[in-house]
């Protein structure tokens, strides 16, 4: 039974920082309390924890217009994060985690805010029959924490840009996002502020479960604990290589020739891959299997391996440009 609310505002908008918090408090909340973590991200898509990455995002772009990729301890599909967004994580102990109730905080902020919201299915929260809200869930040796997005005045032009996958022909093991119509609430509510959405959250939390709300302590920390928890959430291994096992083909047609490239990744490497052409340079083929194996499978080391092969150098650029455009 939750007979203590503890709040905390994030001060950070580095992904995998925000992340290792979120981590820490979960294993820092008590029997018998309830944190509200509130925080945002600048520019980043974050996957879900059984996601492709290549599958989800346009990496490409993504990365060259400075954002992030992260990977997130639960499960469901790929977000996007700005600073028009806030997201928020329930934490609480097993035997105190109640969805609805917590998921009837949200709801609640709404209402204060006179926007009318409600639940759809068990993941996502509508307004005016369009999604605000998709949540997410995880739980760990007795702790767990219900955590999501609030989209109140995000750049919707980004989250469709970064969102939409690529036409690699993958096969993959990961979950496919469900692309839904989303709204920002401050379309419904005019000069809506995130800010706004923070006091409203706080509010309805102390009206849902009739308590007090704390701020959660300084003592509490750890720095050390969440110094490494950051460092293994921006591991490549953790963002790109967590149980994906897949075959990506793509095909370009160059003035010299058509390639084809067949690739067996695993952990985000290239085990196998197989170049077929029907270039007049015979051994093209053979020399670009052999330099991408072992190779990271994204653009740039792609390209790196691309620039060190004895072909033409128009040959090279073309290669190197086609690996690292928008969409292969």
């Amino acid at each position: 039974m939750i007979q203590r609310i503890t709040c905390y505002l994030g001060t950070g908008t580095e992904p995998y920082e925000n992340l290792a918090v979120e981590r820490f408090l979960m294993e820092a909340v008590e029997e018998g309390e309830l944190i509200l973590y509130l925080w945002q991200n600048r520019r980043t898509v974050v996957i879900g924890r059984n996601q492709n990455p290549w599958r989800e995002c346009r990496l490409t772009e993504l990365q060259r217009d400075g954002g992030s990729l992260a990977r997130r301890l639960s499960g469901g599909g790929a977000v996007y994060h700005d600073l028009g967004n806030l997201n928020f994580t329930f934490c609480v102990q097993g035997m105190d985690y109640d969805l609805r109730r917590q998921q009837s905080v949200i709801l609640e902020a709404c209402h204060l805010l006179g926007i009318g919201a409600e639940l759809s299915g068990r993941n996502d929260l509508l307004a005016e029959g369009r999604k605000f809200s998709g949540n997410s869930f995880y739980n760990h040796n007795g702790y767990a924490f219900h955590n999501g997005t609030l989209l109140v005045d995000a750049d919707l032009e980004c989250l469709g840009k970064y969102l939409s996958p690529s036409r690699m022909k993958l096969e993959g093991k990961g979950v496919d996002s469900v692309r839904s119509r989303v709204v920002n609430l401050a379309e419904l509510h005019p000069g809506l502020t995130v800010e706004h959405m923070c006091r409203a959250m706080t509010k309805a939390l102390e009206s849902i479960y009739q308590l007090p709300s704390e701020t959660f302590s300084a003592e509490r920390w750890n720095q050390k604990t969440l110094e490494q928890l950051r460092t293994d959430f921006a591991r490549w291994e953790w963002i790109y290589g967590k149980r994906l096992a897949f075959t990506a083909s793509f095909t370009k047609r160059f003035s010299w020739g058509e390639v084809t490239l067949e690739c067996l990744v695993r952990d985000g490497v290239l085990l196998e891959s197989r170049a077929y052409t029907d270039a007049m340079d015979a051994s093209l083929g053979t020399i670009l299997s052999d330099a991408l194996r072992g190779c990271r499978f994204v653009p740039e080391e792609l390209c790196g391996c691309i620039r060190r092969l004895p072909l033409e150098h128009t040959v090279v650029e073309e290669l190197c440009a086609w690996v690292t455009e928008e969409e292969i």
